[in-house]
């Protein structure tokens, strides 16, 4: 089967969209498909690791001004000289919809993605529902049910769920001997406890509502340390938080990385208050790495994360925060078994091989 996922922005701004679209992409391709991924230039070199056979990247040769009208035009012709069986788009105002204007040829099936809820950007919805890619998609998915909600009440179709995976052969917990080395290697105290987040650097991501909930910690006495891992325009703001809150021997900024495995491995608890969420990736990486989770009490964290092995919170009441996270440090046994119970659960739940058979499944049916 010749698969095209149509995805601007694979080499511009890395977001879990575009780690989606390699992962799925690399395991149909690696059971025998054809995969094709059309993207717009961008400011880094393949960032993904080594393309497998079957994996085919396509950069599209576009102007610096008005890139989605000369996109639009290009994706058709792409289209014609592959012939796929299956388009997936991820959008329909990045040149999609032009492209559906001059899109003329035997139209195999086509996937509208919806990786973001409603509730959270209503114009680009109202873009969707009026646009020729939803009238023309033989399938949407969601990725989460808060999304597919959302997209039945603005757009009346029925999608199907696929929620998100992890890599469970990557992401995996460190044993004692290995989290002491990487705790070494960064600096980390051999004995503190350490809580973890990984996440942009903005208001919906909730960073700056786990250090106010880190400062009454710090105020409680509690030996700790609380790393950030990610980047954003929130950071000055953040980082005078904790200049003013006596917190700089306790939070790490560390910034964006690509691997953020080490920084899971060397956790022992990880802390998610984000909100507006469509299916995030890192609290599924944070489970297959065995770490508890204290999570906000929002769709679709209530959805994603089982209850076994989180914590769900007000994450706008610092202390209620403050209290699950000193009762978790505080009871080591119920960590590591909450901690073990959503390694299980990733394994089972959300491994990359479960959701691609998904995937496929849903080709099969639509694929006339």
């Amino acid at each position: 089967m010749k698969i095209i996922f149509v995805a601007p922005f694979m080499t511009a701004l890395l977001r879990g969209i575009e780690r989606v679209v390699c992962e799925v992409g690399t395991r149909l391709a690696r059971r025998g498909h054809q995969v094709h991924i059309l993207y717009w230039p961008g400011s880094h070199p393949w960032p993904y690791g080594p393309v497998p056979p079957g994996f085919y990247l396509h950069e599209l040769p576009l102007p610096r001004y008005y890139q989605h009208r000369v996109a639009g035009l290009l994706y058709p012709l792409y289209f014609r000289r592959i012939r796929p069986d299956v388009v997936s788009f991820f959008y329909s105002w990045h040149g999609e919809d032009i492209a559906h204007r001059y899109w003329r040829d035997r139209r195999p099936a086509s996937i509208l993605m919806v990786h973001y809820p409603a509730q959270e950007v209503p114009n680009r919805y109202e873009q969707l529902a009026s646009s020729r890619v939803i009238r023309r998609a033989t399938a949407l998915v969601a990725c989460s049910d808060y999304v597919a909600a959302g997209v039945r009440d603005v757009l009346r179709r029925e999608p199907a769920t696929i929620r998100n995976g992890v890599d469970v052969d990557r992401f995996v917990p460190a044993d004692a001997a290995t989290k002491r080395e990487l705790r070494r290697q960064l600096g980390l105290d051999e004995h503190r406890p350490i809580l973890c987040t990984v996440g942009a650097l903005e208001e919906r991501k909730g960073v700056g509502r786990a250090l106010e909930a880190m400062s009454l910690l710090h105020q409680r006495g509690i030996d700790f340390m609380y790393l950030v891992v990610g980047e954003g325009k929130l950071r000055s703001e953040l980082e005078r938080f904790v200049a003013g809150h006596d917190l700089s021997g306790t939070v790490m900024l560390v910034g964006a990385h690509a691997d953020p495995r080490p920084f899971y491995q060397v956790a022992d608890l990880f802390l998610f208050l984000s909100r507006g969420e469509a299916a995030p990736l890192a609290p599924l990486e944070a489970l297959a790495c065995a770490l508890p989770i204290v999570a906000a009490n929002q769709p679709p964290l209530d959805e994603l994360l089982p209850p076994g092995g989180t914590i769900f919170v007000d994450e706008h009441a610092p202390a209620v925060v403050c209290d699950a996270v000193t009762a978790l440090l505080q009871d080591p046994a119920t960590m590591r078994a909450m901690g073990d119970f959503n390694r299980s659960y990733a394994r089972a739940t959300y491994s990359w091989e479960t959701i691609v058979d998904q995937y496929e499944s849903l080709y099969r049916r639509i694929v006339t």
